[in-house]
């Protein structure tokens, strides 16, 4: 699960490079970019390019390593086409001046930063714009492209849903139940309360053989 987890991750970040940030103009991609595709299918730019992947940051070593981890399945999926690095907005090194100056130093002529944040907000949509640009105004000849955060792609969804899914099933499995599918979905709830208000009913309704008195009403 872990595993379908980051290749979601990775599915996201590559489908915000290819044109849904802040830049204007075509994406990196000449095509539109389609999650289930490899990229490796896509042609690749004629130009250098760096991936920054920032987090938040944290005092935890353990919170920043996970960002460097998912950094490195990503820098193996695209096999060394694009030079990806990790990098945290405070708190913690690298910082974004420290990862874009890297990626410059590799020869990077287009840097895409990719805020992982759920939400567009403040941090996402002024801080790391501003600290792109801070570190961009050092080498005006590099183009760089912050995109959209992690949370506003709609298939974060997926990745709610698989995770809300597990939970049910190991909760399933250690309480000793395995419960059919179908009574776990939207339909099933219906029909399940469909069941009791018909049986409620049965146990309401007047029989021909009872009519109902004023004792019935007490």
């Amino acid at each position: 699960f872990a595993v379908q987890k980051t290749m979601f991750l990775l599915s996201f970040v590559a489908a915000s490079l290819s044109g849904g940030g802040q830049s204007s103009g075509r994406g990196l991609w000449a095509a539109p970019f389609d999650p289930r595709i490899s990229p490796h299918e896509y042609a690749a730019p004629k130009r250098k390019v760096g991936v920054i992947v920032v987090d938040h940051g944290s005092k935890r070593a353990a919170s920043n390593e996970r960002l460097e981890k998912l950094c490195e399945v990503y820098r193996e999926r695209v096999r060394g086409r694009w030079v990806v690095k990790a990098a945290h907005m405070e708190l913690a090194s690298p910082t974004v001046e420290d990862a874009f100056a890297s990626c410059v130093a590799e020869g990077c002529e287009i840097v895409v930063v990719h805020p992982f944040f759920l939400g567009p907000g403040k941090h996402a949509s002024e801080d790391i714009p501003k600290l792109v640009q801070a570190a961009n105004d050092k080498f005006p000849q590099v183009k760089a492209v912050v995109t959209d955060p992690l949370g506003a792609d709609p298939l974060i969804l997926d990745i709610l849903h698989a995770s809300v899914k597990d939970a049910v099933t190991r909760e399933d499995a250690s309480s000793g139940t395995k419960k059919d599918p179908f009574e776990n979905s939207f339909f099933g709830s219906v029909q399940a309360a469909m069941e009791r208000a018909q049986a409620k009913r049965r146990t309401t309704t007047p029989t021909p053989d009872h009519q109902p008195n004023d004792d019935d009403a007490e």
